[in-house]
């Protein structure tokens, strides 16, 4: 499925030797970089805080908050309903609601 997501292929520096397959974790995926569709280059980002908060956040980063569309995040927030497994509210939903 991922090799159809990129376009039939993977890039061989994501290869691992050791496992005999791709490995798409650092540090084989540090240096790998694609073509964007505005023209610019995607790159794996240096940082992240928490998977979790990255998603929690989701509600924000959404309507690009808190840097435009006040009126739309305004009309939008809270949701008026979340659906999700039991084995997230730890995480993810937990996470919505301290941010």
């Amino acid at each position: 499925e991922l090799k159809q997501k990129c376009g039939g292929t993977l890039p061989q520096e994501a290869f691992n030797p050791e496992l005999g397959d791709y490995d798409l974790h650092r540090p084989f995926v540090d240096h790998i970089t694609w073509p964007a569709p505005n023209g610019g280059t995607m790159r794996r980002i240096p940082d992240l805080l928490d998977v979790w908060f990255d998603s929690g956040a989701m509600p924000f980063a959404q309507w690009h908050q808190p840097f435009e569309n006040d009126d739309a995040f305004a009309r939008n927030f809270p949701a008026d309903f979340i659906a999700e497994g039991v084995d997230q509210t730890r995480g993810w939903f937990y996470t919505m609601h301290a941010l």
